[in-house]
């Protein structure tokens, strides 16, 4: 058996306020207007043409209030 120490490195961006959920809406490949509280989602950062730009996991935190955690 073999024992391996893996180190990520993760970065974390939050979304907040009012329109915060249409305004990632609009960026990510996921709908989210019905996430329940608590809920994490893998989904894609998208550019304008649809075209993937960075893959994380959508975390929603709190009433309009939102975590993207992805890779360095």
């Amino acid at each position: 058996a073999m024992i391996e120490k893996i180190t990520i490195s993760v970065g974390v961006v939050r979304v907040t306020g009012e329109d915060a959920k249409s305004f990632l809406n609009a960026l990510v490949s996921n709908e989210i207007e019905n996430i329940s509280l608590g809920t994490t989602i893998p989904s894609l950062l998208l550019d304008p043409n649809g075209k993937t730009i960075s893959t994380f996991w959508l975390y929603a935190s709190e009433e309009n209030t939102y975590l993207l955690v992805c890779q360095r």
